[in-house]
């Protein structure tokens, strides 16, 4: 089942509160703010072939096992008022300034501490990144930024004008052949930058 919500019931007594079994997507579930009372187990997805959402923010109480089995991804909760587990991801936590330590093999993004917001990607010597690379849907490589700083961007027609006290940098082919650095302004003019010669 998926996309599933269940918040604030009370559900007592009984071996089992809430079960998910062996159907072919578990995924996008949501079960907060609920009590269980007197039964063996809060959430059983034991016998499921893959368990996503969150189950976090729940009361126990007389309860044997708040959780059976382990969820593929989201986040989930075996006490109350218990530690946060991410499932299918792995969390940098206590990162000084929006920067963490070395994470080996891992890449990762951070955003948002102390009123920085960024992107930062880090890899192990083994996943070293000799390029950094916005992709299309269709796997076209739309820009990059090179191992030295450098920017490479993939002509393109001209895009719409943007908002107001905006402009769009890009590249476009001159019409004979020749690739055109330029910008785009709010008012929809555009400015030559250079021209490959």
């Amino acid at each position: 089942m998926d996309w599933c919500a269940i918040f604030a019931n009370q559900i007592s007594a009984g071996a089992k509160g809430i079960v998910f079994s062996a159907a072919a997507s578990n995924d996008g579930n949501t079960i907060f703010g609920n009590t269980f009372v007197d039964i063996a187990a809060g959430l059983d997805i034991s016998a499921a072939s893959g368990w996503r959402g969150d189950y976090v923010n729940n009361f126990f109480q007389n309860v044997t096992a708040a959780l059976v089995g382990t969820p593929t991804g989201g986040r989930y909760q075996t006490q109350n008022g218990g530690t946060i587990t991410y499932a299918g991801a792995v969390q940098l936590a206590n990162a000084a300034n929006g920067v963490a330590g070395t994470l080996s093999g891992v890449l990762w993004s951070i955003v948002a501490q102390n009123d920085v917001v960024g992107l930062a990607v880090k890899a192990s010597s083994a996943h070293s990144v000799a390029l950094q690379q916005w992709l299309n849907n269709a796997g076209t490589v739309l820009a990059a930024i090179g191992p030295t700083g450098y920017l490479e961007m993939l002509e393109q027609t001209d895009p719409a004008a943007p908002g107001a006290n905006r402009g769009r940098i890009y590249i476009k082919n001159n019409g004979s052949g020749k690739s055109q650095l330029v910008v785009k302004f709010a008012s929809g003019a555009i400015v030559t930058i250079a021209t490959d010669p």
